[in-house]
């Protein structure tokens, strides 16, 4: 049995691309097993073949070694050798044209062979071309997505940043807030205790008016009057 033009050996199961670094897919594995089942075919044909042109040409030399010796015998000998004559050269005849049919068929089986041969070394010539281009694709793919990927963490890590900005911003704007709202309080609180000795006079004064209108007869001041007097002195402080 000869071996494939590409050095693998028939019968040895569809083989791998060289150079492949990924896995061959289900049906890549079935047309080379497909493949090499023809090769194998091929390979036994001809193997089948050589053995009956080996007959042949076993079969040729008897006859010639028979028709030697029928030649070199007595006259009895010749005689029953032209009997024999035709059937003899019939047999040549006849081993003859089957060996040049036998001769055609090995050139179509060789002929076949190498052709699937070339078909075989074709494909895998394809697939590694194909790796390689598959090669390429998935390296820009990756660097597409590194990129991708690069982009987005830069958009979330500035998201990010401007997210603790706005937050520091509110808590600083809460705080002066809270530091306004203090101020406003303390402001109140000291206005009201600066009020305070005004409003006990104030209030004294009143209750002062009241006893005093009260001794000569007069009616208590109207609520009126009571606020004419309070912006009175409200005015008197101002100044």
């Amino acid at each position: 049995m000869m071996a494939a033009p590409n050095g693998m050996q028939p019968g040895s199961g569809a083989p791998y691309p060289l150079g492949s670094a990924i896995m061959p897919s289900a049906g890549h594995h079935h047309d080379m097993a497909h493949v090499w089942q023809l090769v194998e075919q091929l390979s036994g044909l001809l193997h089948e073949n050589r053995e009956k042109w080996e007959e042949l040409q076993s079969g040729i030399a008897k006859v010639k070694v028979k028709e030697r010796s029928k030649g070199d015998g007595d006259g009895e000998g010749e005689g029953g050798g032209e009997d024999d004559g035709p059937s003899s050269e019939e047999t040549v005849a006849e081993l003859q044209t089957r060996l040049v049919e036998k001769e055609r068929e090995i050139e179509a089986l060789k002929a076949a062979y190498l052709d699937q041969g070339q078909l075989v070394t074709e494909y895998e010539n394809g697939m590694q071309a194909m790796v390689k281009l598959l090669h390429a694709r998935c390296n820009e793919r990756e660097a597409e997505t590194n990129a991708i990927h690069a982009h987005y963490l830069n958009l979330l890590s500035a998201s990010h940043n401007e997210t603790v900005q706005a937050q520091l911003t509110h808590q600083a704007w809460q705080a002066s807030l809270q530091r306004v709202s203090e101020n406003v309080r303390f402001a109140y609180r000291d206005k009201t205790e600066q009020a305070l000795p005004y409003m006990k006079k104030i209030a004294g004064l009143k209750e002062e008016n009241r006893l005093l209108r009260q001794k000569v007869g007069w009616d208590p001041p109207s609520d009126s009057e009571v606020e004419g007097e309070e912006m009175q002195e409200e005015q008197r402080r101002g100044r």
